[in-house]
């Protein structure tokens, strides 16, 4: 069952990276926000449906006070 459970995640993270990679914005975000040390795959992919790419708040003010 593990061993199902890790190829299964092997998979979604091979499209997450498909999808990063077919846009630019994406693609630019995420080389920046993987450059900070402490934040990799996992963080960057959070950051990116929490807020949408970047896009969900007008201020960066307003996605750091949540």
């Amino acid at each position: 069952m593990l061993n199902l459970a890790n190829r299964e995640i092997e998979k979604v993270e091979v499209e997450i990276v498909t999808l990063i990679n077919t846009d630019i914005e994406l693609q630019t975000n995420y080389n920046l926000l993987t450059s900070i040390l402490g934040i990799g795959f996992v963080k960057t992919v959070a950051a990116f449906i929490y807020t949408e790419n970047f896009t969900k708040f007008w201020h960066p003010r307003k996605y750091v006070s949540i």
